[in-house]
């Protein structure tokens, strides 16, 4: 039954990404699209773009264009997904997923930027390591459990999950949580852009990490009042995926974007260049043709 599960819920995600890459959902439509940081788009749907399954929103059953607010708590069922767009920031929560927005004006969010950074001052100094975050220009989650993926518009954000601190500038993030009897495992694919990564058990562990194309994903264990921070492989989500949910905030992923330059210098390298025949000056030289036969014999009229 678990197998069956698994290929559903591969078969749902595979149709929403090609319904929703078609703009046939909600919000898809009237969307222009616009590199990762660049100009606001000129139309944005709000909220659910898209439901599976059983989804509740603060309690409530979730449906397509219900609005999500910056404190609100997400909760998914077995087999159930939602796509939603909150401000310029977009979300594909899994089945079996608990997830809380944090607003910029949370006690939780002061505390978690207290946790995470050496300095609350007005400026970024990444000469020193991570970036300093601001609290005031901060905006968040926190994952009690399950599966979601993130893209953000440019800024700082704070994530969380039972073990670990994340801090991140204008990136998209693929994250897990999973419980244990003893302790908490999270999994993070830094999908592009700068992450910060600390224990909330020890905050002597921690990582940077820089990726331009899911480069360096990372599993993090907190078992018994210890953590560790490990390589990982790349799982659980797609570039389609991503892609997707950038074209609900109007933005193409970078890796896209630098996909399109190439082929686009790879085109210009493959086109013929037209040879031009040098002239005289004063004079103007007629372009190369082939001989032109002219008869010889003299036409008979009748």
């Amino acid at each position: 039954m678990e197998k069956k599960s698994e290929k559903t819920l591969t078969d749902r995600r595979q149709v929403l990404i090609r319904m929703l890459s078609l703009g046939l959902l909600a919000g898809t439509g009237p969307v222009l699209l616009s590199a990762c940081g660049g100009a606001k788009p000129r139309y944005i749907e709000p909220g659910i773009n898209e439901v599976e399954g059983r989804v509740l929103i603060d309690g409530k059953p979730a449906a397509l264009g219900m609005k999500a607010n910056p404190n609100s708590l997400i909760e998914t069922g077995p087999d159930a997904m939602v796509a939603l767009v909150l401000g310029l920031d977009a979300f594909l929560l899994r089945e079996n997923t608990r997830l809380r927005f944090i607003p910029k004006s949370s006690t939780s969010l002061h505390q978690m930027v207290a946790e995470t950074v050496r300095d609350q001052s007005t400026t970024t100094d990444t000469s020193q390591g991570p970036a300093v975050v601001v609290a005031q220009d901060v905006f968040g989650f926190s994952l009690e459990s399950g599966k979601v993926l993130s893209v953000f518009s440019p800024g700082s954000r704070l994530l969380r999950t039972p073990s670990i601190n994340i801090g991140i500038r204008g990136t998209g993030v693929y994250l897990e949580s999973a419980l244990k009897s003893d302790g908490e495992q999270s999994y993070i694919c830094t999908c592009y852009g700068t992450v910060d990564i600390q224990s909330r058990v020890d905050p002597t562990i921690k990582e940077t990490v820089v990726s331009k194309h899911h480069d360096a994903p990372r599993t993090i264990t907190s078992f018994k009042n210890k953590s560790q921070i490990r390589l990982a492989p790349f799982t659980n989500h797609t570039d389609a995926e991503l892609t997707m949910i950038e074209a609900l905030v109007g933005r193409v992923p970078p890796f896209k974007v630098e996909a399109m330059r190439s082929h686009s210098m790879q085109q210009n390298r493959t086109m013929p260049r037209i040879q031009h025949v040098p002239t005289t000056t004063g004079t103007h030289s007629a372009p190369t043709s082939a001989p032109v036969s002219i008869p010889t014999h003299t036409p008979h009229y009748h």
